[in-house]
């Protein structure tokens, strides 16, 4: 177990986007974590969003095992997937660099490989190369500090026509 900003967690532990809150939040009687206790901190790969009947907004982590509860109203929950981070890796040297790891589609997949999935990679000065989804996730703050983590609603397309009805668009796509 390791103590972060008051605490209890077991290494490697996601932690709950509650949780986040509280950290480093001196009225809840929380300190700053050091740089040594945030290694292996996990971000969510998803998370719900509710607006309350009172106009709370409510987030929360979200899993693929998890299912709407029977009291959440379709039309004020939302589940965001994590798409992209920009990661500084840190190095005294050169100032550090910027990285980042992006979820590409079933759709290029589709297109590009003719097979059905998703997959991250890792874009960086040298290379871009697959990875496994939790190095998009994991973060080492003592030399992997995330910058920028960029979250879409699922979903969206099946709510909202976005299709693109440019002429000579099948050119392209």
């Amino acid at each position: 177990m390791m103590k972060r900003g008051g605490f209890d967690m077991a290494k490697g532990k996601e932690i709950s986007l509650g949780e986040w809150k509280d950290l480093g939040n001196p009225e809840a009687g929380h300190s700053y974590p050091s740089v040594e206790e945030l290694k292996n901190i996990w971000i969510p790969h998803a998370i719900k969003m509710r607006l309350s009947k009172s106009k709370e907004l409510d987030v929360s982590n979200w899993s693929e095992n998890d299912e709407l509860s029977p009291t959440d109203d379709p039309d004020s929950v939302y589940i965001y997937d994590l798409m992209a981070t920009v990661v500084h890796i840190l190095d005294p040297r050169t100032g550090g660099s910027l990285v980042g790891h992006i979820k590409v589609g079933e759709t290029y997949h589709q297109r590009k490989e003719g097979v059905t999935h998703q997959q991250w990679y890792l874009f960086n000065d040298f290379l871009i190369e697959p990875v496994d989804k939790c190095e998009a996730v994991q973060f080492d703050m003592s030399w992997k500090v995330p910058a920028i983590l960029y979250y879409a609603r699922r979903n969206l397309n099946a709510k909202y026509n976005l299709v693109s009805e440019c002429p000579g668009w099948e050119r392209w796509g």
